[in-house]
Parts: C-alpha cells; sequence; structure tokens
C-alpha cells in the first residue's frame, strides 16, 4: 500500500466524521498533516505511515515530542494492519488500521466513542496552527476569485 493510498483512504474516513478535510496542505507551519479534517466540534489529525521506519522516525518531530505544538483535538496514525502495536502509540494518539482489501477500521481510539464529538476528550494542540490551515485555504480561494462561492449553498 502506498501512502498515497493511504492518505485517500483516510481522507475518505476523515470526511464522514468531518464537514470537510485537507490532504497534505502545506501552510506556513512546520507540521504538514496527511489529512486534517474539520467538524463543528473539532478537529480529526491523519498521519499516515507504510513503514515502520517511517513510524519511528515520526516520534522525533517537535510537535510529536510537544503535543501542545501539533495540531489536532483528535489524532491518529493511519497504516497498513499490523504495522503498528497500540502500546507503541504515544499519548493520546489513535490508530486507524487497514486491511488489503482498503477497509479503514479504528481499532484504538483513546477519546471517545460514538459520534458526538463534544463529549470526546481532547488533545492540548496548537490552535494558531489550525487557524493557519483555514486562513491559507481560504485565502487561496479569494486570489482565484471563488470566495463568493462559500455564500451560496
Amino acid at each position: 500500500m502506498t501512502h498515497k493510498e493511504l492518505v485517500e483512504i483516510g481522507y475518505k474516513w476523515a470526511l464522514k466524521r468531518c464537514g470537510f478535510a485537507f490532504k497534505e496542505l502545506s501552510v506556513a507551519h512546520d507540521e504538514i498533516p496527511d489529512v486534517l479534517g474539520f467538524n463543528s466540534q473539532g478537529t480529526f489529525l491523519l498521519e499516515a505511515k507504510v513503514s515502520r521506519a517511517d513510524f519511528l522516525a515520526d516520534k522525533k518531530k517537535v510537535f510529536r515530542i510537544f503535543s501542545e505544538k501539533g495540531i489536532g483535538d483528535w489524532r491518529f496514525f493511519i497504516a497498513p494492519k499490523g504495522l503498528i502495536m497500540t502500546e507503541e502509540l504515544p499519548q493520546n494518539w489513535g490508530l486507524i488500521e487497514v486491511s488489503e482489501k482498503g477497509k479503514a477500521i479504528t481499532t484504538y481510539n483513546p477519546f471517545g466513542t460514538g459520534n458526538i464529538y463534544s463529549n470526546w476528550i481532547k488533545c492540548n494542540k496548537n490552535s494558531e496552527a489550525e487557524y493557519r490551515f483555514l486562513y491559507s485555504a481560504l485565502r487561496r480561494l479569494h486570489l482565484r476569485n471563488r470566495i463568493d462561492e462559500i455564500y451560496t449553498l
């Protein structure tokens, strides 16, 4: 399974829980999430990992070491089944495993159950970084003279 395939699967997973999501959107911040989904209660961060080396290297990132510098109210790794063990997850991270057929299954969720996300426990996060993602996306629409489209349903 490729990184791009995992990102697409994660994007679809996020859209089921969120009003919209970004895939690998780069803004003025060190963290470039594979998927960042927004709903009215918070944000989902998904990091796709296709190898053990990539997963282990991720732990060295400054926004993983200092969780409050990272983004996402609810953070999940998405990986092929069996690549990451639950006991290896950083604190306050969930796990979505993808079967060989491409089905995403949430195998570990430390935040809550059901779809009433206001009841879920949230991570400490860098809200300003999330604002940068929203600002950047809306600014790009504005620069392309497409911002007026947000006023029509």
